[in-house]
């Protein structure tokens, strides 16, 4: 349970961490008159991070689904899967 928590928690934060750290990288680009991150570079972040987050809700909902119960187990009151 935590750990799922805890992954949603991330795939949430790390956008808004990202932003935050493009938007100081870029002030800090401006202050010296280039360009800080060219755009190819940011989409291939936004890219990655974006497949990252698909695969750990995947990983974070692997093995939170019950197994499946056959009718014939339900009808003489037995849950075996």
């Amino acid at each position: 349970m935590i750990r799922r928590f805890l992954i949603t928690l991330a795939c949430i934060a790390i956008p808004f961490l990202l932003y935050w750290l493009y938007t100081r990288i870029k002030k800090q680009g401006d202050k010296a008159g280039r360009d800080p991150w060219p755009l190819a570079i940011l989409w291939l972040t936004g890219a990655v991070i974006a497949i990252e987050a698909m695969v750990l809700s995947v990983v974070a909902d692997k093995g939170l689904t019950a197994p499946p119960v056959s009718p014939a187990a339900l009808e003489q009151q037995r849950n075996q899967p």
